[in-house]
């Protein structure tokens, strides 16, 4: 949706786009605007989720260069783990009020960064 475009169809098809080698991310696209979504949908593992997203922006990053400072990321979660993150975090991660994964727990936390990525990463449901 969104008028994104699927860098691949499959796990295999990105990975191979992108000569990316670990695990990647669930969903790679590029919108009309030349803007990218890096997207990792994963229940309520969030530590693996980020690596999975970061390794998937360092990969991106070498593919297509002009990606850089234009990629959103995203992890998707269930209702449940959205509200422990929100509530007293879980891993070590928590989400801040406007959807904003942060490192830390709820009150004493900032915002993950990812180099390259623009604005943080997003935490929604799926």
């Amino acid at each position: 949706g969104e008028g994104f475009e699927l860098y691949g169809k499959t796990d295999a098809e990105i990975r191979d786009r992108l000569g990316a080698t670990g695990r990647i991310a669930d969903v790679v696209a590029r919108k009309p605007d030349g803007s990218w979504l890096v997207t990792e949908s994963k229940g309520s593992d969030v530590d693996s989720a980020v690596r999975q997203v970061q390794n998937t922006v360092r990969f991106l990053l070498q593919a297509e260069p002009k990606s850089a400072g234009r990629i959103q990321a995203r992890i998707t979660v269930t209702a449940e783990a959205l509200e422990t993150l929100r509530t007293s975090g879980q891993g070590g991660y928590c989400v801040g009020e406007r959807g904003q994964l942060m490192v830390g727990t709820p009150g004493n936390a900032k915002a993950l960064q990812i180099p390259s990525v623009s604005g943080p990463v997003i935490v929604q449901t799926f």
